[in-house]
């Protein structure tokens, strides 16, 4: 998969880039404030982030937020963009693989299209390398695609189902489902879920 996405970005094709933040983020962000038991979030991590454009909204939310991504074409794109936003900072990392000692724990992780960009038989592993950087309580929040045109993917879509699957409970309590048929981004996607659920 890394060299799939390294083609992408090397050839310029990156047709998930919105040129800004996703449009149901602040959507997503109600639902975290009406529902998460936490009401201040210091750190938010970004896996995934491309260009950064989450990230730099969340930064208008949270103080310190990591946008991160493994392809380092994606982050260099991403310091230029946003560089100068003092309450960003960038990290070149295979979501797959543990962060850095270094790196202190999220409060929040902030699923963009990770999930579906993975298949199926990755997934435990990348929501077990989130689970380990969230501190007690923390929050792994998303826009997962629930329905899309492609079957073969990438994007894959990742049902309902799947999804109370890769967070089972007790290590993890979910705190919403809301799935969107207005929010499709294109028409590869044409049915998307806002999630989170919380680190127990």
């Amino acid at each position: 998969m890394t060299d799939f996405w390294q083609n992408c970005w090397e050839n310029k094709r990156t047709p998930w880039d919105l040129g800004g933040s996703h449009p149901l983020l602040p959507r997503l962000w109600e639902l975290m404030e009406q529902y998460s038991p936490h009401k201040k979030f210091l750190r938010a991590l970004v896996p995934g982030a491309g260009k950064g454009h989450d990230g730099h909204w969340l930064s208008q939310v949270i103080p310190y937020v990591v946008v991160s991504d493994l392809i380092p074409e994606a982050v260099s794109t991403a310091k230029k963009l946003y560089g100068q936003n003092p309450g960003l900072d960038f990290l070149v990392h295979n979501a797959l693989l543990p962060y850095p000692e270094n790196l202190e724990a999220s409060d929040v992780i902030y699923d963009r299209a990770m999930l579906c960009a993975l298949p199926a038989k990755l997934r435990k592993e990348y929501v077990q390398a989130c689970y380990n950087q969230l501190t007690n309580k923390g929050v792994f929040m998303g826009i997962v695609f629930a329905a899309v045109t492609n079957e073969e993917g990438p994007p894959f879509a990742v049902s309902s189902s799947e999804l109370l699957a890769l967070f089972p409970e007790p290590i993890w309590q979910p705190l919403f489902m809301q799935e969107c048929h207005d929010g499709a981004t294109n028409e590869v996607i044409t049915v998307e879920n806002l999630i989170a659920f919380i680190k127990v």
